[in-house]
C-alpha cells in the first residue's frame, strides 16, 4: 500500500513536470516564431529601401517594343545569390502566351501604375508546416478511489547477504587486586669480625712477579635472599638499598630519602614499559584511512591483516589474507509469513500552486513538497 501511494505521488509529480516542460517549450516556440516573422518584415523593408536608393525614383513607362524573333538559347548562367524575398503582389489576369522576341533596350523606369484588377484564383498552395503545439489543457477532476486490488503473491526469498564485518574488540578488563605480601624470611647470623692488626711500615714496591697457580674452587656459598620492593607511600622514609615500586616502575634508593622517584636519590631498576599494539578490528577497508601493524579490515568479503604501519592500498604486499571469503551457501528454508501490518495512510488529494505541491492525507495531515529544486535541476541538465 505504501509503495502504491508513493508511486501515485511520483506519477502526479511526473505529470506536473511534463506540463511545466510543455508550457516552457510552447512559450519558447512562440517567441522564436515572433522573432522570425519580425526578422522577415525587417528584411523586406530594408530590401525596398536599398532598391529605392540604388535605382532612384521610378521614371515614366516606355512604349512597348515590337515582338522580336525567338533567339537561340544562350548558355546557362551561373547561379546568382539569393535575393531578399519581396512582398507578394496582386495576381494579374492571365494573358495569352506570346513569342519570345529580342530583348529591347531597358527603358526608363516608369511611374508605378494603378493596381490592376484581381486575377483568377490560383491553385491551392502546398500544405504549410505544422504549427507549434498548443498549451496543455487543464487537469481533469480526480476520479474516485478504486477498490483495493487482491494481495500479490509472496516473492521468492532473496539471496543471503554477505557476512558482516567483525565487531570492534571490547575494552580490557579491570586490573585485579594486588595479592597479600608474603612474610619476610629470617636473616642469617653474621660471623664475628676479627681484630684488626697494627699497620706496618710501607715497604718499597717490588717487581711484579709471575702469576701464581690457579687456586682451588671454593665452596658454594649460601643461597641469597631477595627482599620484594615496597609500595611507595608519600611521606615515608626509605633507606639506602631499599627497593620501591612507584607508578609501574621499580627503583633502588641510593641513600636514605623521602623524595618521590624518579629523583637523583633513586636508581631505576625496571622502568614501566609501553603497551604493545595488538592490532584493532577497523571494520570495512577505507583507502583514505591510516592503519597500523596488525590492524584487521574487511575487504571484498575477506579479512586482511596489515603487515606493517601504513601498509598502503589493498590488496598489496603489505597486507596478509587472514580469512578468505567463503562460497555462497544454499538458500535457507522459506520463513513463515509475517503478521498483517497496520493500515497505511493514503492520499486523498492534492493541489499545486506554482512550484508548491500540497498533498492531503487520510488522517487530515497535509504534506507540502517544494518542486522548484526538481525543475531547476531539469533545466540545468537540459541546458548542459
Amino acid at each position: 500500500m505504501a509503495s502504491d501511494r508513493f508511486n501515485e505521488i511520483l506519477r502526479f509529480l511526473g505529470t506536473r513536470f511534463a506540463e511545466e516542460r510543455d508550457r516552457v517549450s510552447n512559450a519558447v516556440a512562440a517567441v522564436i516564431a515572433e522573432l522570425r516573422a519580425e526578422q522577415k518584415t525587417i528584411v523586406l523593408d530594408l530590401s525596398e529601401r536599398v532598391a529605392a536608393v540604388r535605382d532612384g525614383m521610378p521614371g515614366a513607362q516606355g512604349e512597348r517594343g515590337e515582338q522580336g524573333e525567338k533567339g537561340d538559347p544562350g548558355p546557362p548562367g551561373k547561379d546568382g545569390n539569393d535575393g531578399a524575398p519581396g512582398k507578394d503582389g496582386a495576381d494579374g489576369k492571365e494573358g495569352p502566351p506570346g513569342d519570345n522576341g529580342k530583348r529591347g533596350e531597358n527603358g526608363k523606369r516608369g511611374e508605378r501604375g494603378e493596381t490592376g484588377e484581381p486575377g483568377l484564383q490560383g491553385d491551392p498552395g502546398p500544405q504549410g508546416e505544422t504549427g507549434p503545439t498548443g498549451p496543455q489543457g487543464e487537469r481533469g477532476e480526480q476520479g474516485e478511489k478504486g477498490d483495493p486490488g487482491p494481495p500479490g503473491k509472496d516473492g521468492d526469498d532473496g539471496a543471503p547477504g554477505k557476512d558482516g564485518a567483525d565487531g570492534k574488540e571490547g575494552p580490557p578488563g579491570d586490573k585485579g587486586e594486588r595479592g597479600e605480601r608474603g612474610e619476610r624470611g629470617e636473616k642469617g647470623k653474621r660471623g664475628d669480625q676479627g681484630l684488626q692488626g697494627e699497620m706496618g711500615p710501607r715497604g718499597l714496591r717490588g717487581e711484579t712477579g709471575p702469576p701464581g697457580p690457579r687456586g682451588e674452587k671454593g665452596e658454594r656459598g649460601e643461597k641469597g635472599t631477595f627482599e620484594p620492593p615496597s609500595e611507595w607511600i608519600d611521606g615515608s622514609i626509605f633507606h639506602s638499598g631499599q627497593l620501591v615500586h612507584c607508578e609501574g616502575s621499580t627503583f633502588c634508593a641510593r641513600r636514605d630519602t623521602a623524595r618521590r622517584p624518579p629523583h637523583d636519590d633513586w636508581s631505576p631498576v625496571a622502568l614501566k614499559g609501553k603497551d604493545a599494539h595488538a592490532g584493532e578490528a577497523r571494520g570495512l577497508y577505507d583507502p583514505k584511512a591510516g592503519y597500523l601493524k596488525l590492524d584487521r579490515v574487511a575487504f571484498d568479503g575477506s579479512e586482511w591483516i596489515a603487515r606493517r604501519d601504513d601498509p598502503g592500498p589493498l590488496p598489496g604486499d603489505d597486507w596478509m589474507l587472514a580469512v578468505k571469503a567463503g562460497s555462497r551457501g544454499k538458500p535457507g528454508e522459506r520463513g513463515p509469513p509475517g503478521a498483517k501490518g497496520d493500515p497505511g495512510i493514503g492520499v486523498n488529494g492534492g493541489t499545486c500552486d506554482g512550484f508548491t505541491l500540497r498533498l492531503t492525507l487520510d488522517d487530515g495531515r497535509a504534506v507540502i513538497v517544494d518542486l522548484a529544486p526538481a525543475f531547476d535541476r531539469y533545466h540545468q541538465e537540459r541546458g548542459a
